[in-house]
């Protein structure tokens, strides 16, 4: 094939990256090459293909750059697909301007998703017969890198307008800023395969002046008229305005079918006074001990000191747990309930035994468990419940299996009752809540500055819906807040502990085993050192931040969001920082500051 090149560029008004366009006429015969996917040619390729004339992929570059054609690039599609070529989308010899347009994308990504639920509304009826649109996936929701089997669960956020390949290695990075905001499009001419234009978490009308000034001039057309873009609230761009509206916490927590007793009264009054005992733990230790409901259910500590030994992370707010699927720092739980039985035997936490704990239900809280769970196993015999012991003691080992398990059963329940006394709780109205309902002077106008600035950050990556969170992981290189100053592992070590738990909501204590399992978490390189997004609202007032608790106030944390944490050759941290931890201006900070103090979360049944 040869080709010629002429070069253009698109005014700067179009508000988008440096940008140059080639354009190349092709050569006819040879034979199209194979794929398991078959991108549509369009109307005039397929009409020219239909003649037998032209099926010609052109040939692949060397580099990857804007203007030169793309190499023989390679993704994962499904599990029918295998590998999918980049030639396999090539139009070479369609008779007006084709663009394949390579969307990168993460699971986890919130502007990601509302394009992807949006693709129709970038694609207008002049433009759409013209422009392929294929989602490449970098990591599924919880930012594991993106394999063939996460696609499906992707494309479930999306319209089903678009393809989806997986790619892991993010393959176009070359194309773009070291640390550039999510979603990426790369627009390339499909006749050449030759990327024409890169753009980085574009305002939807940016993408649609975009597609159609480029097909006007690859086909040597006047560009058309600017189209001024709509604002909402003289602020806001259509993408933002949706999520904005998405950030309303107006509905109950989501079912939990894994516990029978998630929304039952009396076991949230049951759970109120485990809540309130310190009586379980042979240290006197609690859940009053870490989360103070003056404090919106956090401590005000870098690290909690309340355990037989120090903790190593700090205690967030726990009043919206009751939504979240994945919890602590490291997702070490997969229900509510698993992370209120966990710590009665955790050494940092209330350093005690499920014996223990069950003989202190038994002695002060039996008529009350009784009411909601049943009988409990008979634990004043101590010849079959000595007065101590769990997994892996002598005492526990000399037990018989039945009468492990029925102790087993009464931890079990009383992280069932604490959990649904945890979705109990209900918070007020904020600020943000009234304004994404539509009641415009709920925010301030140096409120709504700042809320424009938490988009143009690049917050609302990781940061959207109705807890301003993904819910997914993320190395953030934050400083340990272990005593002995040694990183933190976070999800790679957190995935083989909830592996490993009897606890799970796949295993035998679940009172509804999901009727699609999940599948089984992994470690990719990705997640060493990664940590869970935290909640944002209240956040002003859960200080200190970081898992750590190393960041005493909102400035100095989110200056540490800017610069990518700690540098490497820290020892204070490990593993790779997130790379679409976006790096923004600074002078966005105070204005982001105040959106941030406005996010106020008080209870309304806080617990006495």
């Amino acid at each position: 094939m040869k080709t010629s090149r002429t070069l253009f560029r698109i005014p700067a008004a179009v508000g988008v990256f440096p940008l140059i366009l080639a354009v190349a006429s092709c050569s006819r015969g040879g034979s199209a090459q194979k794929s398991a996917v078959s991108p549509d040619a369009g109307e005039a390729g397929d009409a020219e293909n239909a003649e037998g004339g032209c099926n010609t992929v052109p040939a692949a570059g060397s580099s990857l750059a804007l203007g030169s054609p793309l190499p023989d690039l390679g993704f994962a599609g499904d599990g029918d697909s295998g590998i999918v070529s980049i030639g396999s989308f090539a139009q070479p010899c369609a008779s007006n301007a084709q663009l394949l347009v390579l969307r990168v994308v993460a699971g986890w990504c919130g502007t990601c998703r509302w394009h992807s639920s949006n693709t129709a509304t970038l694609l207008p009826a002049d433009v759409a017969s013209q422009v392929r649109i294929v989602d490449l996936l970098l990591a599924n929701d919880i930012n594991q890198l993106a394999l063939s089997a996460d696609l499906a669960s992707y494309q479930a956020h999306g319209d089903g307008s678009v393809a989806a390949l997986a790619d892991s290695a993010f393959s176009l990075a070359p194309f773009f800023d070291p640390r550039p905001a999510l979603p990426l499009y790369l627009i390339v001419d499909a006749r050449t395969l030759t990327p024409v234009l890169a753009l980085s978490n574009p305002a939807p009308d940016t993408v649609t002046a975009a597609f159609r000034q480029t097909l006007a001039q690859l086909d040597g057309q006047p560009s058309p008229a600017p189209v001024a873009p709509v604002k909402y609230d003289d602020r806001f761009t259509s993408d933002q305005w949706d999520m904005i509206r998405d950030m309303q916490l107006t509905q109950p927590p989501p079912p939990d079918p894994s516990n029978h007793v998630a929304d039952d009264p009396g076991a949230a009054a049951l759970g109120l006074t485990f809540f309130e005992t310190f009586k379980l733990s042979p240290q006197q230790v609690g859940c009053r001990s870490c989360h103070n409901p003056a404090l919106l259910l956090t401590d005000g500590k870098e690290v909690p000191p309340e355990g037989a030994k120090p903790a190593t992370r700090n205690v967030p707010s726990i009043v919206l747990a009751g939504y979240r699927k994945l919890l602590g720092w490291a997702g070490i739980a997969d229900s509510l309930w698993m992370l209120a039985v966990l710590p009665v035997e955790l050494d940092f936490e209330y350093a005690s035994t499920r014996l223990f704990a069950a003989h202190a239900i038994f002695a002060n809280y039996r008529a009350e468990y009784e009411a909601i769970f049943g009988q409990m196993p008979p634990l004043d015999d101590t010849t079959r419940f000595p007065a101590t012991g769990m997994p892996g003691t002598p005492e526990w080992e000399a037990m018989a299996p039945a009468d492990q398990d029925a102790v087993t059963r009464v931890l079990v329940n009383m992280g069932k009752s604490l959990a649904a006394f945890l979705r109990s709780l209900r918070v007020t109205e904020s600020p943000l809540d009234a304004y994404a309902s539509g009641q415009l002077d709920a925010l301030t106008a140096q409120q709504k500055d700042g809320l424009l600035a938490f988009f143009t950050a690049g917050c609302a990556q990781c940061h959207y819906g109705p807890r301003l969170t993904d819910g997914s992981f993320h190395n953030l290189r934050f400083p340990t807040g272990r005593q002995d100053h040694t990183a933190d592992p976070g999800r790679s070590d957190g995935i083989p502990f909830l592996l490993a738990s009897e606890f799970r909501q796949t295993g035998k204590y679940s009172d509804a085993i999901p009727a699609t399992p999940p599948i089984d978490p992994i470690v990719t390189p990705n997640l060493v050192g990664a940590f869970k997004t935290p909640d944002l609202r209240g956040v002003a007032f859960t200080l200190p931040f970081g898992h750590g608790g190393t960041y005493g106030g909102l400035t100095s944390v989110i200056e540490a969001h800017r610069t990518a944490g700690l540098p490497a050759g820290s020892t204070l941290t490990m593993g790779e920082a997130e790379r679409f931890l976006v790096s923004f201006d600074p002078t966005l900070e105070p204005a982001i500051i105040t959106f941030l103090d406005a996010l106020r979360l008080d209870m309304v049944n806080p617990p006495p």
